[in-house]
């Protein structure tokens, strides 16, 4: 990863170091979690932690509090990896506005959908259904709208220290 960064100084080229957590506590309670257990000590400390929000479509904002203070990262420093919600969610469109707009509010950076194109049905998290090519339901046109309403350029700084 240094390499990578020394070589590439002077170039629009960055490169960060992320880790993704998935299991992460509603408060920090030395769990045996990568949160917990793995990141505090890795030296250097990556520039950003990702999470995978899957298991918390109501409670994002209690798992990235617990991220920040585990991590003591800035909020600028921690982002949504991995989001869904199922084409055949009901509330699709509630769905990614809701969660979008508590992880956005709440200060991340980056927010990201999980997936962008499958092999389509009802079951999957695709915004384009890869057997037809077309747009899934409240799938892509939904992000767009989340683009116009909260895109400000990339806020993440570099290098970080």
């Amino acid at each position: 990863m240094q390499a990578a960064r020394n070589a590439n100084l002077s170039k629009k080229l960055r490169v960060y170091h992320a880790v993704e957590v998935r299991h992460v506590p509603d408060s920090p309670n030395n769990s045996q979690s990568v949160l917990e257990r793995i990141i505090p000590f890795m030296n250097p400390q990556p520039d950003l932690v990702s999470y995978s929000a899957w298991a918390s479509p109501a409670n994002v904002v209690t798992k990235l509090n617990t991220i920040e203070a585990v991590t003591g990262f800035s909020r600028d420093r921690i982002f949504v990896g991995e989001w869904g919600c199922t084409v055949n969610n009901g509330n699709r469109a509630g769905c990614f506005q809701n969660h979008a707009a508590n992880a956005f509010n709440w200060g991340v950076p980056l927010w990201f959908v999980w997936t962008y194109s499958g092999p389509g049905g009802g079951n999957h998290y695709d915004l384009i259904d890869g057997s037809t090519g077309l747009p899934t339901p409240n799938g892509f046109s939904v992000i767009e709208a989340l683009d116009d309403q909260y895109t400000t350029g990339c806020p993440i700084p570099y290098p970080y220290p």
